[in-house]
C-alpha cells in the first residue's frame, strides 16, 4: 500500500513538473532577495567593525576649548580616568592655507597606543619636515610619497615646508565623504583638503607640551554599534564634562565620528530595505503559489474522486498535495536562501566599498528575514492546500469524477453599448466575453501583474531617489552606491515578473484547450490560435500594469518616507514608462515561449466529452 502511495505521489510530481518548477522558481527568487538583503546588514557591519576590532580606536576624544589647550592638571585627570585602558594626549589643529583647510596631528607616532595609523605606502618620517598623509578618497585628493606642501602662514608651528614620506589610513577616517573642519562658528561648513601626521620628535619643542586632545580607550567590552555600548560611552562622556566643565572641554564619542555616523545611517537604510522590499516579493510569491495549488487540485479532481471511492483515507489524499506544496516551496527556498546569502552580499559589497573602507566580507549562514520568508510561504501554501482540499473532499465522488463544466456564456455590460460593441471584430468580442466569463482568472491575473509592476517600479524608484540625493552631503556617497542595490532589485523583480506571467499564460492555455482544439478543427492556423489565446493575457496585463502604476507610485512614496530616504517627488517620468515596458516585454517573451504549447494541443484528446 505504501509503495503504491509513493508511486502515486511520484506520478503527481512528474505529471505536474511544470507547476512544480514554477513554484520552485518563484520561491527561489523571493527567498533569494529576502535572504540576501537580510544578511547584508549583519555581514557588512562585521566587515566594517573589523577596522575597529583590529586596532585600538579611541572610545572618547576629549578636546579642549581653551586656546592654550589642557592644563597639566586636566591632562593628569584624563590620563588617570577610572577604567581607561589606554590614554594619549597630543596636539591637533585645523588650519587654513589659501582657500582650503588642512588638519594636522602632532603625535608620538612611534609609541601611539590609540588610533595607530597604518602605513599603506612609503615609510614613517625619518627627519624634520617629513609627514604622513591620510589616504585620499572621493572627497580628498590622493597624495603620494614625495609630494611636497608649503604652508607659509603656519611657519610658527614649524610646518612651513612638508614632504610626504608615507600614506596612511586611520580607523577614524573610513568613509569616502568629506571631513568637516573644526571651526569656531559651527554653522559654517568647510571640509579639510588633507590630513597630516607629524611625529612630535620632529616638531617644535613647545608643541610637545601643548595638548589640545586626549584619546581615551576603556577596558569595557567593545560591542560597537550596540545600544549598550552607546549608553556606556554617553555616561562616561557626561561624567567627564561634569568633572572638567562644559566650558572647558568637548567630548566626542564614536557617535560623532563621520565614518561611524554614515555607516550606521547607511546600514539602517539597507536594513529597512531588507524588511520592506521582501514583503512585496513575499506577497506576490504567496499569491502565485496559491494559484498553482488551486489549479493542481482542480485538474486532479477526478483522481481525488477515484481515490475516495476506493476507500483511500482522506488524510493520505491531503498529504499527497501537502507534500507537493511543501517540496516545491522548500527546495526553492533552500536554493534561494544559500544563493542569496552569498550572491547578494557579494554583489552589494562593491557598493559598500565605494563608500567605506571595509575588512574582508564576513559571510553568515543566518538570515532571519530569509528564514521568516520561507516559513511564511510554507505556512500560506499549506493552509491554501488544506482549505482547497477540504472543499473538494466535502463533495460527493460522483460529482468530482466529472470534469468541471466551463462557465456559461452570458451577455456582458459592454454588449449593451451597441454603437461600440458592433464595431468590434469577432475575435475582440470573444476576448471580452472570455475575460468576463472567467472572472476569477481575470482578478488573479490582474493582482499578479499589479504585484509584478510594483516590484519593478520600486526598484527603478530607488534608483531615482539615489540619483536625486547625490546633492545632499549626508547621502551623497551613499546614494551613489545605492544604484547597484536598485539594479539587483530590478533584475530579480524582472525574473519574478517573467515567472509569474509564464505561470498565468500557461494556466490560460490549460483552461482553453477545448477552445484551441475547436479552432484547429475549424481550420484556424497556429498564428490565429496564438493570437486568439494570447490576446486576452496581453489585454489583462496592459490594463493591470496601467492600474498598477499609480498604486506603485503611492506605495513607493510611503516606502521612501518610511525609510527617510527621499519621497515620491524624486520619482522620474521614465520610471513609469520603463516599468510598463518591462511588464509588457515579459508578456511578449512568455508568449513566444508558449507558442509550442499551443502547437502541441491535440484536438482529438482535448475534444473528448466531459460527461
Amino acid at each position: 500500500m505504501r509503495k503504491t502511495y509513493l508511486k502515486t505521489l511520484w506520478r503527481t510530481l512528474f505529471t505536474n513538473k511544470g507547476r512544480f518548477l514554477g513554484n520552485f522558481a518563484i520561491t527561489l527568487i523571493a527567498v533569494l532577495i529576502t535572504a540576501g538583503l537580510g544578511a547584508i546588514p549583519m555581514e557588512f557591519q562585521e566587515s566594517f567593525l573589523e577596522n575597529y576590532q583590529s586596532t585600538t580606536v579611541p572610545d572618547l576624544i576629549v578636546k579642549s576649548k581653551a586656546m592654550t589647550g589642557f592644563s597639566d592638571e586636566q591632562v593628569t585627570t584624563l590620563l588617570s580616568y577610572p577604567g581607561a585602558e589606554v590614554a594619549e594626549s597630543f596636539f591637533s589643529i585645523d588650519a587654513k592655507e589659501g582657500d582650503q583647510y588642512y588638519r594636522f596631528y602632532i603625535r608620538d607616532l612611534e609609541h601611539a597606543e590609540t588610533d595607530p595609523v597604518t602605513i599603506i605606502q612609503g615609510n614613517a618620517p625619518q627627519a624634520k619636515g617629513e609627514v604622513l598623509v591620510e589616504a585620499g578618497n572621493a572627497a580628498r585628493s590622493a597624495h603620494n610619497v614625495g609630494d611636497t606642501f608649503s604652508f607659509p602662514s603656519l611657519a610658527m608651528l614649524g610646518v612651513k615646508d612638508l614632504t610626504v614620506s608615507g600614506v596612511v589610513r586611520s580607523p577614524l577616517y573610513l568613509h569616502s565623504g568629506g571631513t568637516r573642519a573644526n571651526l569656531e562658528d559651527r554653522s559654517q561648513v568647510e571640509y579639510v583638503a588633507a590630513i597630516f601626521y607629524i611625529d612630535s620628535k620632529f616638531a617644535l619643542s613647545f608643541l610637545s607640551h601643548w595638548k589640545t586632545d586626549v584619546y581615551l580607550r576603556f577596558a569595557d567590552a567593545h560591542d560597537y554599534m550596540s545600544d549598550a555600548y552607546k549608553a556606556r560611552m554617553e555616561q562616561k562622556k557626561s561624567e567627564i564634562v561634569e568633572q572638567l566643565g562644559a566650558d572647558e572641554v568637548e567630548v566626542l564619542t564614536l557617535e560623532e565620528n563621520e565614518s561611524y555616523i554614515l555607516f550606521k545611517s547607511y546600514n539602517k537604510k539597507v536594513r529597512l530595505i531588507s524588511y520592506v522590499f521582501p514583503f512585496f516579493f513575499l506577497l506576490l510569491c504567496a499569491l502565485v503559489n496559491s494559484i498553482t495549488i488551486n489549479r493542481l487540485v482542480a485538474d486532479e479532481r477526478g483522481q481525488i474522486a477515484t481515490a475516495v471511492s476506493l476507500g483511500e483515507k482522506k488524510r493520505r489524499i491531503v498529504n499527497k498535495y501537502c507534500v507537493f506544496s511543501a517540496a516545491s516551496v522548500t527546495l526553492g527556498a533552500a536554493a534561494g536562501y544559500f544563493a542569496g546569502i552569498f550572491l547578494i552580499p557579494w554583489v552589494v559589497y562593491f557598493a559598500y566599498t565605494a563608500v567605506f573602507k571595509l575588512g574582508p566580507l564576513q559571510f553568515s549562514l543566518f538570515s532571519p528575514v530569509g528564514l521568516l520568508t520561507y516559513a511564511a510561504l510554507l505556512a500560506i501554501t499549506l493552509i491554501v492546500t488544506l482549505v482547497t482540499m477540504h472543499a473538494y473532499l466535502k463533495a460527493r465522488p460522483a460529482e468530482l469524477v466529472k470534469e468541471k463544466q466551463p462557465a456559461a456564456g452570458k451577455k456582458i455590460l459592454l454588449e449593451r453599448v451597441g454603437f461600440l460593441w458592433n464595431r468590434f471584430s469577432f475575435s475582440m468580442k470573444s476576448m471580452f466575453r472570455n475575460i468576463f466569463r472567467l472572472k476569477k482568472n481575470f482578478f488573479l491575473t490582474s493582482l499578479a501583474v499589479i504585484g509584478s509592476t510594483l516590484l519593478v517600479f520600486i526598484g527603478f524608484a530607488l534608483l531615482n531617489v539615489s540619483n536625486n540625493l547625490t546633492n545632499h552631503e549626508l547621502f551623497k556617497y551613499v546614494a551613489k552606491s545605492m544604484g547597484l542595490i536598485s539594479f539587483v532589485i530590478v533584475l530579480l523583480a524582472i525574473g519574478m515578473s517573467v515567472s509569474v506571467v509564464y505561470l498565468l499564460c500557461n494556466m490560460n492555455i490549460e483552461d482553453r484547450k477545448r477552445e484551441i482544439a475547436t479552432l484547429k478543427v475549424l481550420g484556424y492556423s497556429l498564428k490565429e490560435c496564438c493570437f486568439y489565446c494570447f490576446r486576452e493575457i496581453v489585454f489583462i496585463a496592459a490594463l493591470a500594469a496601467l492600474v498598477g502604476l499609480p498604486i506603485s507610485y503611492f506605495v513607493s512614496d510611503w516606502v521612501f518616507r518610511y525609510l527617510e530616504f527621499g519621497n515620491g517627488n524624486d520619482i522620474q517620468w521614465w520610471t513609469f514608462v520603463a516599468s510598463f515596458a518591462i511588464i509588457m516585454a515579459s508578456v511578449a517573451i512568455v508568449n513566444l515561449l508558449l507558442i509550442n504549447r499551443i502547437r502541441k494541443v491535440d484536438p482529438l484528446t482535448s475534444l473528448k466529452s466531459v460527461e
